[in-house]
């Protein structure tokens, strides 16, 4: 993952839309099992992140054929100019796999949308305020992908807690996260409890957000 993140061909691809100074701020690994009926709802990834301003932009890597078949990300064009809008858990749903089951509820026109199927090593790019998800996996093999989220070093975290990026083009002369370091080997056991603490971090401030977007609606609904 951590060769993955510095692909020339992928960073090139991210420097065209954020510029030259670039950290990668998150990384998620997509799996869906074959025949597994699990979605991921309509949402916008700038819902989960708490980062200001929203420049942070998605590749979606394959490691597995995504065709439509399998479940591949779907996208609406044009809606990331629409703002951040409201998210909401939705009842009676199928089994999401986003945190916290969130997904968009504020109205929008879902029969535009457009599929961004992937062969093994294709990748694609979303802006981090685009309404995009995808439908269960129908297909008789696994569906892996890489999610990798892409920050200028001018975006930082509006929470309270530290958090850290790993910087893989430019310079960062912002600091607005902690420097992570890259693994010397397979399961080295020094990364490897830095993965534990910057994960355990990072879990923390998600917490932080989902507080903070309790309180408000709670405040709003009085």
């Amino acid at each position: 993952a951590d060769e993955i993140v510095r692909t020339p061909a992928l960073l090139d691809a991210v420097e065209d839309l954020i510029g030259p100074d670039i950290l990668v701020y998150q990384l998620t690994m997509w799996i869906k099992p074959a025949r597994d009926d699990a979605i991921v709802d309509w949402h916008q990834d700038a819902s989960y992140f708490g980062l200001e301003p929203h420049e942070h932009v998605t590749a979606w890597v394959a490691l597995t054929n995504a065709t439509s078949e399998a479940g591949c990300v779907k996208v609406i064009p044009g809606s990331q100019k629409q703002g951040q809008l409201h998210h909401a858990v939705r009842q009676g749903r199928a089994r999401n796999m986003l945190p916290r089951g969130q997904s968009v509820s504020s109205e929008f026109d879902s029969s535009t949308a457009v599929e961004m199927p992937l062969e093994p090593g294709e990748f694609s790019l979303h802006h981090t305020l685009a309404i995009h998800g995808s439908e269960p996996n129908r297909s008789d093999d696994r569906r892996i992908g890489l999610g990798i989220s892409y920050i200028p070093t001018r975006v930082r975290f509006t929470g309270k807690i530290r958090l850290s990026a790993t910087l893989v083009r430019g310079t960062d002369r912002y600091r607005h996260f902690d420097p992570e370091p890259s693994p010397r080997a397979d399961c080295d056991a020094e990364a490897r409890a830095a993965h534990e603490r910057i994960t355990r971090a990072y879990f923390a401030s998600k917490q932080e957000l989902a507080d903070r977007y309790a309180a408000l609606e709670a405040a709003a609904a009085k």
